[in-house]
């Protein structure tokens, strides 16, 4: 309840059931790489609680900044040394070059986990994560409460998301070739080519 005249949606991910897919994936994951835009304060926090929770799942987050997009390409060469699964948090600037990032992992083999669906439809193998059309029927339907009921924003409590959206790049998990019986896909919607 932020108080006063604002209220609002969250599109925070369930990022430890995502960082656990790694293990269910793959139980000889240990290190898990994050790359993330140095100037996106949010990205910075993300990996904060990443590092948090990998040590709970007994994984390690190997993280690497970057400062532009053109930083990726060879960032991403860095980081595929050194991890052994990749994990794409809500960072604009590594979402706006997805199709690079699968490119690099699925090219080496490197199993990888999204914070949401459109990564994967991007060529990363898998999410279980906020669906942003759902979000916002859900942020829609608190400005309806605010604009048309005449609620106060004051009394109109800030939620997160109230699901997530289980789906997987079938073209990814062939080229990896990761068993499609593994319970990580069982529900999961098939997405991309």
């Amino acid at each position: 309840s932020p108080g006063g005249n604002v209220t609002g949606t969250s599109d925070a991910t369930p990022m430890k059931e995502q960082l656990s897919m790694f293990k269910k994936l793959d139980p000889s994951i240990k290190k898990i790489g994050i790359l993330f835009n140095t100037s996106e304060s949010n990205s910075e926090t993300q990996v904060a609680k990443a590092k948090e929770l990998a040590g709970e799942l007994g994984l390690e987050i190997v993280e690497m900044g970057i400062a532009n997009i053109n930083d990726i390409p060879q960032a991403m060469d860095s980081l595929i040394k050194d991890i052994d699964g990749f994990y794409a948090i809500t960072d604009n600037m590594v979402a706006s070059s997805m199709a690079v990032v699968a490119e690099k992992l699925n090219s080496n083999g490197i199993i990888s986990v999204g914070a949401e669906g459109s990564f994967v439809e991007g060529g990363l193998l898998v999410t279980d994560g906020v669906s942003y059309f759902e979000l916002g029927k859900q942020t829609a339907a608190m400005a309806k409460a605010i604009l048309i009921d005449g609620k106060s924003p004051s009394e109109v409590p800030a939620e997160k998301s109230k699901g997530t959206t289980s789906v997987f790049n079938k073209s990814t998990m062939e080229a990896l070739g990761v068993d499609p019986s593994n319970e990580v896909f069982k529900g999961a919607e098939e997405v991309g080519q």
